[in-house]
């Protein structure tokens, strides 16, 4: 579970927040999650490659294969409070998990979070 906690402090949250707004708005977060889930599938979120940072994934296999069903809410559920609380800061936080098309990304996500006619629900 390290690839979550590492997550988690990568993130502006602290845990408690992160707690404490999945169990105030699980169904939101439920619903953005399973909407954010179904957009990224329809997406090419492929990995960017720069030939100057070298292969980063060739001999380095994980050292944990952490499932889906494992940590999908923690991630799903720091993309929805940046959505919500602080939008600004969307970009860097994706740029820090190194996730790919990070401009692409957040502004997917921002789309998707508006398209739940919440708001900052």
């Amino acid at each position: 579970m390290e690839l979550l906690i590492e997550e988690v402090q990568q993130s502006d949250f602290l845990p408690e927040e992160i707690l404490a707004e999945f169990y105030t708005n699980p169904e939101l977060i439920a619903e953005f999650s399973g909407r954010w889930y179904a957009d990224c599938h329809k997406r090419d979120y492929g990995e960017e490659w720069n030939p100057e940072e070298g292969n980063q994934q060739e001999g380095n296999p994980p050292l944990n294969t952490v499932g889906i069903c494992q940590g999908f809410m923690v991630g799903y559920t720091l993309l929805y409070l940046y959505a919500k609380r602080n939008p600004r800061s969307l970009l860097d936080f994706i740029k820090r998990r190194r996730i790919p098309h990070a401009k692409k990304v957040a502004k997917d996500v921002m789309r998707v979070f508006d398209a739940l006619g919440k708001g900052n629900a």
